[in-house]
């Protein structure tokens, strides 16, 4: 399986999974926000990549779609964006439509025999509707290292990342709300008073070629979000099928490891040109 599939399962690995109704401040990490993910990968140099997929749980789905560009071996820009999400907003009425944009870049500063290593950086563009709750209307800041070692049919990749989050605008306060729901408005406009949200992430992720075309995987993310003092873990599981030397497929599942939380199941695919 080449690295640019197992980029691709990564990719579908969202933090998608529902938060709503755990606590008052559930409100503020259930932004409608769509999930990045460093990648110890980059395209080669003069190839397009497109990827594309889809990540559906109980309620909420996710359709990303990604155009990356191989300046160089070491260097890749790419570009991308929520075909369609559907969510629901603070008043738990479902919302759809186009979701949030990004743009960003991939340096490949270390490469040998067993080891890659890459860092990236992105900006999530506000192009999802914020008037609908589908969006925070803010830009994010995204950037992370990541880590991979291959070795015959075993590899691994292993990445950290540091965000900073625009905190998402409450709803104004308006009559015709009960009156405790303006009362924890009031509560988190006075106690969340700030601008950015920092947000650590950790992930690793094992993965077993099972033949030259077909692999398996599994793993963890840790998210950290530091400003509201709220962490969330998820497991993931899925393959990747590698079709032709232009065309590779991958299917996974990702559940939470809170009570709370459902299941995802995501799919894609990647075309290089």
């Amino acid at each position: 399986m080449t690295r640019a599939g197992n980029a691709q399962i990564r990719r579908n690995i969202g933090n998608i999974l529902s938060q709503f109704g755990e606590t008052p401040i559930a409100y503020l990490l259930s932004a409608n926000r769509p999930s990045y993910y460093v990648e110890a990968y980059t395209a080669v140099e003069n190839t397009w990549e497109l990827d594309a997929s889809i990540a559906v749980s109980k309620d909420i789905v996710e359709t990303p779609l990604i155009l990356g560009y191989g300046i160089s071996d070491r260097f890749e820009i790419f570009t991308g964006i929520d075909v369609y999400n559907q969510s629901y907003n603070f008043n738990g009425k479902k919302i759809d439509g186009v979701g949030d944009a990004n743009l960003g870049f991939k340096f490949k500063f270390q490469e040998s025999h067993y080891f890659t290593h890459v860092f990236q950086a992105l900006i999530k563009l506000p192009t999802a509707s914020s008037k609908t709750q589908l969006g925070t209307g803010l830009a994010d800041w995204h950037f992370g290292v990541a880590q991979a070692f291959y070795e015959r049919s075993f590899g691994y990749e292993l990445s950290l990342e540091f965000n900073l989050l625009n905190r998402r605008s409450l709803p104004s306060l308006t009559t015709g709300r009960p009156v405790i729901i303006e009362q924890i408005l009031e509560y988190l406009k006075k106690k969340y008073d700030y601008k950015f949200e920092p947000e650590f992430i950790f992930s690793f992720s094992p993965s077993l070629d099972l033949s030259r075309r077909f692999m398996i995987y599994t793993g963890i993310v840790f998210d950290r979000n530091m400003r509201l003092n709220y962490n969330t873990s998820q497991m993931f599981t899925g393959f990747g099928y590698q079709a032709t030397n232009n065309f590779l497929i991958s299917t996974g599942g990702t559940f939470g490891l809170q009570n709370s939380s459902g299941f995802v199941f995501s799919t894609g695919f990647t075309f290089i040109i």
